[in-house]
């Protein structure tokens, strides 16, 4: 993938560490790198606040380093944004975060691939929104990597 490429559309799954990622990643690939093959693939992760929150500066700096400049974090809102230490960790994610993600369904930025029938309707449904100026992020809870990639596919031919 072009470094150069402004991403207008993202996709990506919950983590890149999933159970069942089975037959992504090469048998032999260090646990640790993970981060760092994942993001060759798919331009962005959505972490659970359980995760990302919970972690310390020095993690969250170690994740932004093995990622390239064009991937985004999508980070699931704490239930309390006065959560202690809450703006100083979004604060270290700098231009790297995608989007907060909260209940109110961030205006259509956040689509869930599972809440569509197929692959091309999430596609569709994301070429819609991009005329409004603003990124769009089409997650897998599931981390279904077959049904990501052909995402990524049609995306990348539709120039989106």
């Amino acid at each position: 993938m072009q470094e150069a490429h402004t991403y207008q559309i993202h996709i990506g799954a919950v983590g890149w560490n999933p159970d069942n990622a089975r037959g992504f990643y090469p048998d032999d690939l260090p646990p640790e790198w993970r981060l760092a093959y994942y993001n060759n693939f798919f331009s962005c992760v959505y972490l659970p606040y359980a995760v990302w929150g919970y972690a310390d500066a020095g993690t969250i700096s170690n994740w932004l380093d093995e990622s390239l400049p064009r991937f985004r974090f999508v980070l699931e809102a704490p239930l309390d944004k006065q959560a202690v230490g809450f703006s100083e960790k979004l604060d270290i994610f700098g231009e790297r975060l995608g989007l907060l993600a909260d209940t109110s369904g961030n205006a259509g930025q956040l689509l869930w691939l599972e809440d569509f029938p197929a692959p091309q309707d999430v596609v569709q449904r994301a070429r819609e929104l991009t005329g409004h100026d603003k990124q769009i992020f089409i997650i897998s809870r599931s981390a279904n990597f077959p049904a990501m990639e052909q995402v990524a596919e049609q995306l990348e031919a539709q120039h989106l």
